[in-house]
């Protein structure tokens, strides 16, 4: 009976896949075709792999972003003289003819774009950050390094060819080759050796952040291109073709002018002083640029070649662009060069690239939504376009966004600030640029004055761009919202949101139709709105309730109060101000105003919408609960009868119907005087929820800490952890004071990850309040002067303060930390705190304010001064957005786990890999969530038998790297430990160099983000390395990270924990293989304690374990007394040594092992 409701019941309604219809939703194979694609002017061919049904626009795409095509992206496609429709579908192996086509203005912009784009290696010159979305992956291992066990298979084949030609002077040849081999093979070992030989010990330096062979400049190959002076095109040169004049300077120093016309590109006779359009004498056009300037610059050809062949020799996924884009918190100055992107500035941002001038966003986003959504294909392709629109709006968003707080943009209200009906002025700056509008400031006089002035109006933005997600990913008919983002810089938070012309123009009535706008006081409550959020109620957990305006007259509404809906078209209206969509957390409120003397910063306290989901997770499970103890009992020699069974059984639909959890969002935040049943109630289950924190969310945290089920190395995986969970980062005072009443060393350093990112959040806020009253041209002085008095004891300013920020001493920082943590987190900071994890901290305070700094060692014991103004490189924007859900990947990618857990491992990995097409469909091919299938993948494959499931799994793994690194960061703790496991993937295939380099470059970012401490993690990593160790007979090395294991396990489980006996027992058999039986009695001594204790005398663990000890002490005495007789044991095979270990091999079998091991390698 309880598998039947398991069977029958799932926790979201999503198209479950199983093994019974698995067969029946697979799609049907596409046929593969490989189009021979013919260029002009006999430049060559080359091919391209397309699938069944294919377009020829799909086929236009693909030879644009190939650098076969040699540059050309003005084109038609031609089959047999035909020029083929771009509608057209191609369904065999054929030859297409490319054929240049007419060029205009709109088409010489994107072809110089395409090209600069080629020729910079893809890398985005006018981003906001230095080294955007960089990757390390190619530049770990040399490129000398090739795959070791493809060398040897070569090596082995050619022994063999000799040995079958000629068996003369055999013996004397063998005896030879074998000292040559024995040689050979200690110098490799020692050579693994040298690899990870300071990776233990060495305190990480910061100026090693980059790899050693790290090179990210591209082959130049021009000395300059940008637009000519002559531009404009006037009308009497139009007439005649010319389009764009641009001016080049070559690696020659010959300066020449070029014509962009419709027929192509030509030389022509202009100099810096005369404008003469016509052509050079002999010249010829040309149909690509880049055609012509290999024309004019021997060192240009050269150079491109280069440059194709160092883009040919990565990986797609290291050069394609990403959206958004993440930046290293270090960078290296002498990197940073100024580059000459004034041509492709001009390129980008000219509104030729546009069909209508300036975007209207609120248009597109509406055409997106508006486009079917019946089928998958229709789905994925929606996705797909809003995907592209909303990348696009937030790059101009944020470039506004930074602009304005520069002050290069002209503020609407500058003239007239904003007053409120009392008179008072408000800070608030608004901006319309690029068809957006900006909110520069907070409102702290109207709504949020209540609530907590600025700083409430700071959290509602960020729940505001939540509520937005939330909305997005519903996917409401007639209900939508106005695309927000939220840009964080120099301390200053700006809101960019799309410009509606309907609020703008007043086209339409667009005064509010549901909602208030004035804290409670009018309310209105249009019936058609009400009606459409209705059936969007049970998907967003909203209870429809009564509110009581000022005038007594009651209404009744589904959201919150303060979420306002306006008309925006002919049937659909906009959700405003959607950051009250959860209900306030009442039991944190309660506690907080109990502390009057020491008051929360607001009071919009809101819980998480991933509580809401576990909250009604747990009372699925109570209700399966409840449904298995009342099921039929199945008596002794009785069978249950079928209509019993029919009774008891529940379907998804009877499931969510019996549990519909809703919640009044306005309940202790809008009370009337008189409350009903009804409205304590639904009070009642809001209370209930804000509880579940407390009572099952935070204690189940807790313990899977202590379980080592999550285990957070830094601030950022801590948060993502929580906010998985559902826990707000508030409850970091309450959950540091319960891990606080343990004894465990395990959550006492996760105690110390807790309360540094405490001290981090506080020092943020204090740094961007510096920040707000600083320019930009202090900027830099502001953030070293705050990092000084934070890391050095009693640092102050010692000449006058010219600025405020000077004022600031290490005093005064951390009593306003003390203060904030106090007053934020309801914890008070231990008079013994002091900030040990300096490093981890440092790297959090740049990501989080967004600033880079220096690549070099700071001296942190330095008392006088450790940064300096010169080590703020760069301040860049932090972006907060909404998330685009792909719910078929995400169901693909569910259903895929399912499977596995089964172990049909096949389906598993097809869903995966459908999971992987459709997020790259939706998202493109950098995306973590591809990262994540791409991982998930190599895991399965790596578990298989076989030499090639052993290179799918590497193969996959590099992917998921690759992506990692340019999504989430260099250093991220995700993306280390995938590299632990590539290194892993990369031994088991034989090629040892390569997985020891990725071991060291993981090591390296390992210790550094956990200050060189032991994690408890380090039982799992540091174990794997030594394994792979000890199997390459780089026995003492391994040793030493086996220590390094037992070390981690005395500290987090204690002396007497099972798992410190087997580390012990690790140590020993890692003794044994040096021969070291003194040391390896001593530690087996300490193992047979342990498991003794742990499990009795009589356990056949304790028996195993005295009998090893009693053989190593008396093969101690044997080896000692026999060491005249010197037999190698170290010439034996791992596993027949591990044998003699544990006493399957006798002494005598194994001096005859070794024995006959030495004479063959004498």
């Amino acid at each position: 009976m309880e598998n039947e409701i398991k069977d029958e019941v799932t926790t979201e309604v999503q198209p479950e896949v199983t093994e019974e219809n698995f067969e029946v939703t697979e799609a049907v194979p596409e046929n593969l075709y490989e189009i021979e694609i013919a260029l002009p002017s006999n430049l060559g061919t080359f091919k391209i792999p397309v699938s069944s049904h294919i377009t020829v626009n799909e086929i236009k795409q693909y030879i644009l972003e190939a650098p076969e095509a040699k540059f050309y992206t003005c084109f038609n496609l031609y089959l047999n003289g035909e020029k083929l429709n771009n509608l057209s579908n191609i369904e065999s192996n054929i030859t297409l003819s490319l054929v240049p086509d007419h060029y205009t203005e709109k088409d010489v912009r994107f072809h110089l774009i395409k090209m600069l784009e080629i020729l910079k290696g893809y890398k985005n010159e006018m981003s906001f950050g230095l080294m955007p979305s960089q990757t390390f992956f190619s530049s770990i291992v040399d490129s000398s390094i090739e795959e070791e066990k493809e060398k040897e298979t070569e090596k082995e084949k050619e022994t063999k060819k000799q040995t079958n030609n000629s068996k003369k002077g055999k013996k004397n040849k063998k005896n030879k080759k074998n000292k040559n081999e024995n040689s050979n093979k200690d110098s490799l070992l020692e050579e693994y050796a040298s690899i990870l030989n300071n990776s233990i010990d060495e305190i990480p330096k910061l100026s090693e952040f980059l790899p050693e062979n790290f090179n990210d400049s591209n082959v130049k190959c021009y000395s300059l291109l940008t637009l000519s002076s002559w531009n404009p095109v006037i009308t009497t040169r139009k007439i005649n073709g010319d389009l764009l004049y641009l001016k080049v300077i070559t690696l020659e120093n010959k300066s020449y002018h070029i014509t962009a016309s419709v027929n192509g590109f030509f030389v022509n006779r202009s100099t810096d002083i005369q404008f003469n359009p016509l052509i050079i004498h002999d010249g010829r056009k040309f149909d690509t640029l880049s055609a012509l300037l290999c024309n004019i610059s021997p060192l240009y050809k050269i150079n491109l070649e280069k440059q194709l062949e160092n883009i040919k020799n990565k990986l797609m996924y290291e050069y394609v662009p990403v959206y958004p884009e993440i930046y290293p918190w270090m960078v290296k100055s002498s990197m940073v060069e100024p580059s000459q992107n004034f041509l492709e500035n001009v390129l980008t941002n000219s509104n030729t690239l546009e069909t209508f001038g300036i975007r209207n966003w609120n248009d597109e986003f509406k055409a997106v939504k508006a486009m079917p959504k019946n089928e998958v294909q229709e789905i994925l392709l929606r996705d797909q376009n809003f995907n592209r629109v909303q990348i696009d709006f937030i790059a101009a968003a944020t470039k506004g966004a930074v602009d304005a707080v520069n002050g290069n943009l002209i503020s609407l209200n500058q003239n007239e600030p904003i007053t409120t009906d009392d008179g008072k002025e408000s800070n608030i700056n608004i901006y319309i640029h690029n068809g957006i509008f900006y909110t520069c400031g907070y409102d702290e006089f109207e709504l949020f004055e209540s609530l907590g002035g600025s700083e409430a109006a700071h959290v509602a933005i960020g729940k505001d761009i939540e509520g937005i997600n939330i909305i997005n990913n519903a996917d409401l008919d007639d209900i939508s919202s106005l695309s927000t983002i939220a840009v964080d810089y120099l301390g200053r938070r700006v809101v960019a949101q799309v410009l509606a012309p309907e609020i703008i123009n007043k086209t339409k009535d667009t005064s509010i139709l549901y909602g208030s706008s004035d804290h409670g006081k009018t309310i209105l409550c249009n019936s058609d709105v009400n009606e459409k959020l209705k059936s969007a109620a049970k998907a967003l957990h909203l209870e429809e309730h009564e509110v009581i305006d000022e005038k007594n007259e009651k209404h009744n509404l589904i959201t919150s109060l303060d979420i306002k809906a306006i008309n925006c078209g002919e049937e659909g209206y906009y959700l405003l101000d959607l950051y009250r969509l959860t209900p306030v957390d009442i039991e944190f409120l309660d506690k907080v105003d109990k502390e009057k003397e020491n008051p929360y910063p607001h009071r919009l306290t809101l819980i998480r919408s991933e509580l809401i989901t576990l909250y009604i997770q747990h009372k699925f499970n109570e209700y399966l609960t409840e449904l298995k103890e009342n099921a039929p009992k199945q008596e002794e020699g009785k069978e249950i009868n079928e209509e019993e069974l029919l009774k008891q059984r529940i379907s998804q639909e009877e499931l969510n119907e019996k549990i519909d959890i809703r919640f009044n969002n306005d309940c202790f935040v809008f009370e009337p005087k008189e409350k009903d049943e009804k409205l304590l109630k639904q009070e009642e289950n809001v209370r209930e929820l804000s509880k579940f924190i407390s009572a099952a969310v935070i204690p189940g945290f807790i313990v899977d800490l202590s379980e080592n089920k999550i285990s957070p190395v830094d601030g950022e995986n801590l948060t993502s952890i929580m906010h998985q969970r559902g826990i707000n980062m508030r409850y970091l005072g309450e959950i540091a004071k319960l891990i606080g009443q343990t004894n465990e060393n395990k959550l006492s350093y996760y105690n110390k990850i807790i309360i540094d990112e405490m001290v981090t959040r506080s020092t943020k806020h204090i740094l961007n309040k510096a920040l707000k009253n600083t320019t930009i041209d202090h900027a830099s002085q502001c953030i070293s002067h705050i990092l000084n008095c934070l890391y050095i004891k009693n640092y102050e300013y010692k000449k006058e303060a010219s600025y405020e920020f000077y004022k600031v001493t290490h005093v005064s920082l951390w009593t306003a930390i003390r203060g904030d943590v106090k007053k934020r987190f309801r914890y008070e900071l231990p008079e013994s705190y002091f900030l040990d994890r300096k490093i981890p901290v440092l790297k959090a305070l740049c990501k989080c304010i967004g600033f880079q700094i220096e690549m070099r060692d700071y001296d942190f014991y330095n008392t006088s001064k450790i940064f300096n103004s010169s080590d703020i490189l760069n301040i860049y924007p932090i972006v907060k957005a909404p998330k685009l859900k792909v719910q078929y990947a995400q169901y693909a990618q569910d259903n895929a786990r399912n499977f596995l857990s089964k172990g049909n491992i096949q389906a598993g990995l097809e869903l995966f890999n459908e999971a992987q097409i459709l997020y790259e469909q939706a998202h493109g091919p950098i995306n973590q969530n591809i990262a994540n299938c791409c991982q998930e993948m190599a895991l399965i494959y790596s578990i298989q038998d076989g030499e090639e499931n052993k290179r799918m799994a590497r193969e996959y793994q590099q992917k998921a790297i690759i992506i990692f690194e340019r999504t989430i960061g260099v250093d991220h703790s995700e993306t280390i430990m995938q590299y632990f496991n590539l290194a892993y993937y990369e031994f088991n295939l034989g090629n040892i160099k390569r997985a020891l380099s990725y071991i060291k470059h993981a090591l390296y970012h390992w210790n550094l983000l956990k200050k060189n401490e032991l994690h408890p993690n380090d039982t799992n990593v540091l174990k794997s390395i030594g394994s792979i160790l000890r199997n390459i007979k780089c026995y003492e090395l391994s040793l030493e990270f086996y220590k390094l294991v037992l070390n981690a396990n005395k500290l987090f489980y204690g002396n007497k924990h099972l798992m410190t006996g087997l580390s012990y027992h690790q140590v020993t058999q890692s003794y044994c293989l040096l021969k070291d039986f003194k040391s390896a009695v001593n530690t087996e001594t300490n193992t047979y304690k342990i498991l003794s204790e742990e499990f009795g005398e009589n356990d056949e663990r304790t028996i195993a374990s005295k009998n090893l000890l009693n053989q190593l002490k008396s093969r101690n005495i044997k080896d000692e007394e026999s060491n005249a007789n010197n037999t190698n044991i170290g010439n034996l095979p791992i596993d027949d040594l591990l044998k003699y270990i544990d006493g399957e091999l006798s002494q005598k079998s194994v001096s005859k092992l070794a024995k006959s091991k030495g004479k063959s390698s004498n």
